[in-house]
């Protein structure tokens, strides 16, 4: 259950790339609006749904802080840094596999190579 709730549509992309092979929670604290411009297609709705599953794995960590107007940032924890490391040779795995299979155009089109 654990990892086919990870393996959402939504949730891989949050924590590893928008779509467009860009890393999003890798290095820095982001906000939701970062996240939301970052990924391809989602609702902020969707969005919010996902990080709080994110959130109840351990996976990503939210800080809030006091002040106006809210400001409110997402990071990736120890256990989300162990995950996007597994993700990241997945994905170099899978780009190696489609390229030898000439499938160059799909990974342009998805923005992971150029």
């Amino acid at each position: 259950m654990y990892v086919k709730s990870i393996l959402v549509r939504w949730n891989l992309p949050t924590i590893s790339h928008g779509g467009n092979g860009s890393l999003l929670l890798g290095k820095e604290p982001l906000s939701l609006s970062q996240l939301e411009h970052g990924i391809k297609k989602i609702t902020q709705k969707m969005l919010l749904e996902q990080l709080k599953e994110l959130i109840s794995f351990g996976i990503i960590s939210k800080q809030t802080f006091a002040g106006y107007p809210l400001k409110v940032e997402y990071s990736l924890t120890d256990r989300g840094r162990e995950l996007l490391q597994a993700i990241t040779i997945m994905q170099k795995v899978g780009i190696e596999l489609m390229l030898e299979n000439g499938m160059k155009d799909v990974l342009i089109e998805k923005g992971f190579i150029d």
